[in-house]
């Protein structure tokens, strides 16, 4: 029988005491999770196509001329440990008749998931193709204006072929809006080394640290024996075969948690259904840690992440001035890269939203599904008046954001003499 989310949340009060830390609300972790079940695979996500986002017009005389941007690749299979290692524990234990009945049904339905990664590990799939085309058509719609005179669109991919395919998809969808672009593709050893950096050991102890926190989080978060339980029988030769339950656990969630991004291929087999809504949260919570305090801007050891991407702001700036320079034909610059690339460089700039900085015991503030899922954005979108005064905003996943501490000029929009210096500032 399904439990209340009132009964949830009074049953995680109990045995999970940081659930019961501050009030839950609307805005909070729990109700947007049980309320789409998908949310709680974190930077696992499918790419959510913002429902109501209103765009604030421009002052008055301003058009768009110009879009600096920065993909992550779409949604995609998962990869080394999530790959496969569930669906091999669970062949062992369906080999020697050791799981439930719906153990049985359980591995029918994570065969069709495994059966999507065999020679196919991290490659996009049809829901990440379509993600890019989605997100390549709103903003050429949106924008319109910028592409009337300016043909030239110049793009940078990650040597990852889930990034290449994902830049294929988006510049073939601007060619199919408007035929007469021109546009560059490149990729390699050389961009990826733009668009990725390790991050900076401003503590001496930053991987040390990192590894800590997210062994810390599987152990504190996975609850692994009511789902085993379930799912497999009360035997010695299952003990032996399982191992580590909480690692157990984790290969499952990892797994679970691409399914829904590879809808078409399996027919839309959900394996988040196997878990409680309990053990959902609980999925989502580890998996909420280890992200934001591996890429994200925690108080704890967030600067070592974000100043790494010093040049990357460089280059945004670099080819700003080139586009805005007279006689320019370039519309925008397109970057494909990944998460660890893109969630440090908002937390540089310091978006508000995805580049918020929390301490780590108060991750779940920072909702993953929301700010890092495939398929996440950054647009910084140019405008010009007819004396030349030049205006930017922001879109994060095609919501429009601003930057703390950072007063804008009017609504969501900053002037260009006085934003550039900020990010000047940020590149040093």
């Amino acid at each position: 029988m399904k439990k209340s989310f009132l009964s949830i949340l009074f049953a995680m009060a109990v045995v999970f005491p940081l659930f019961a830390q501050r009030p839950i609300t609307e805005e909070d972790f729990a109700k947007p999770i049980l309320d789409s079940r998908d949310r709680a695979a974190g930077i696992f996500h499918s790419y959510e196509v913002p429902a109501s986002a209103v765009e604030t017009p421009a002052p008055l005389g301003y058009k768009p001329i110009y879009i600096s941007h920065y993909g992550r690749h779409g949604s995609r299979r998962q990869l080394h440990e999530g790959a496969l290692d569930s669906y091999n524990m669970f062949c062992k234990l369906h080999e020697m008749k050791l799981l439930t009945d719906e153990g049985e049904e359980l591995l029918k339905d994570l065969e069709k998931v495994a059966r999507e990664h065999i020679d196919m590990e991290g490659e996009l799939s049809e829901r990440g193709a379509l993600e890019h085309r989605g997100i390549a058509s709103r903003m050429y719609s949106k924008y319109r204006k910028a592409f009337r005179k300016r043909k030239e669109v110049d793009c940078i991919s990650s040597n990852i072929q889930r990034c290449i395919i994902s830049m294929t998809n988006f510049t073939g969808e601007l060619l199919r809006e408007d035929p007469d672009l021109k546009i560059s593709w490149n990729t390699g050893e050389k961009y990826k080394k733009v668009l990725l950096h390790d991050p900076v050991d401003l503590t001496g102890t930053l991987l040390r640290d990192k590894e800590a926190k997210r062994k810390e989080a599987k152990a504190k978060y996975l609850e692994p024996d009511g789902f085993i339980s379930r799912y497999v029988k009360d035997a010695p030769e299952a003990k032996s075969i399982i191992g580590n339950r909480v690692d157990f656990m984790n290969q499952f969630v990892r797994i679970a948690a691409v399914s829904q991004d590879l809808s078409s291929e399996t027919g839309g087999v959900d394996l988040f259904r196997y878990l409680t809504d309990e053990e959902l949260l609980r999925a989502y919570a580890f998996l909420n840690s280890w992200i934001y305090g591996s890429i994200g801007n925690p108080e704890e050891w967030g600067e070592c992440n974000i100043i790494a991407y010093r040049p990357l702001v460089a280059d945004i700036v670099e080819k700003a001035d080139a586009a805005l320079a007279p006689g320019s034909r370039v519309v925008a610059d397109l970057r494909f890269g990944h998460d660890s690339g893109l969630l440090p460089l908002v937390g540089l700039i310091g978006l508000k939203g995805p580049g918020d900085r929390y301490p780590m015991d108060s991750h779940l503030d920072f909702a993953t599904w929301r700010y890092i899922p495939m398929g996440s954005n950054l647009q910084i979108v140019f405008y010009r008046n007819r004396r030349g005064n030049t205006l930017v905003k922001f879109l994060y996943n095609e919501r429009e954001t601003t930057i703390r501490g950072l007063e804008p000029f009017k609504g969501p929009y900053y002037k260009w003499e006085s934003l550039r210096p900020y990010l000047v500032g940020l590149s040093k």
